[in-house]
C-alpha cells in the first residue's frame, strides 16, 4: 500500500490544490502546520481474491484542514480535490493500477477553530495477472 499512497500523493504535488495550501500528509500534520492543508488517512482496507486478480478496495479519508470563521474555502479547496481524484484512474507501478470512487463527503466545523472537509474515496486497487 505503500506505492499506492507515494502515488496519490504524487498527484497531489502537481495540482493546484497543492500550491493552495501548505501540504498533504498522512494522519496528521506536523504541530503548529500553518492551514489549509490536507491529511488523509485509511479508514478501511477489505482485499479481495477471484480467479483473474487480487483487489484490495481500502477506504482512504482526505481532509482539507482550514482556519478561516465560514466554509467558504474549505469547500474551495474540496472542489480542487475532486479535480485531482473523483473517478481518478493511475497507475501505480509496473503491475498495479489504482482507481478511485468518492463514497462520501462532509464539512464540519473543527472544534480547534476553522472548518474540516472530509472525503472518503473507495480506493480499487488491481495487481494484474502475471
Amino acid at each position: 500500500m505503500k506505492q499506492v499512497i507515494e502515488a496519490i500523493v504524487r498527484e497531489f504535488r502537481g495540482s493546484v490544490l497543492a500550491a493552495e495550501t501548505t501540504g498533504i500528509w498522512g494522519s496528521l500534520a506536523p504541530e503548529n502546520t500553518a492551514r489549509p492543508y490536507v491529511t488523509w488517512d485509511y479508514i478501511s482496507n477489505a482485499p479481495e481474491q477471484n480467479s483473474d486478480s487480487f483487489e484490495e478496495r481500502p477506504l482512504l479519508q482526505f481532509s482539507i484542514w482550514t482556519a478561516n470563521d465560514t466554509p467558504d474555502e474549505a469547500y474551495k479547496l474540496f472542489g480542487l480535490l475532486r479535480q485531482i481524484y473523483d473517478n481518478a484512474i493511475f497507475d501505480v507501478d509496473a503491475v498495479h493500477l489504482v482507481s478511485m470512487v468518492r463514497d462520501a463527503d462532509r464539512c464540519v466545523r473543527d472544534p480547534d477553530g476553522g472548518w474540516q472537509y472530509s472525503a472518503d474515496y473507495r480506493l480499487f486497487v488491481e495487481r494484474m495477472k502475471t
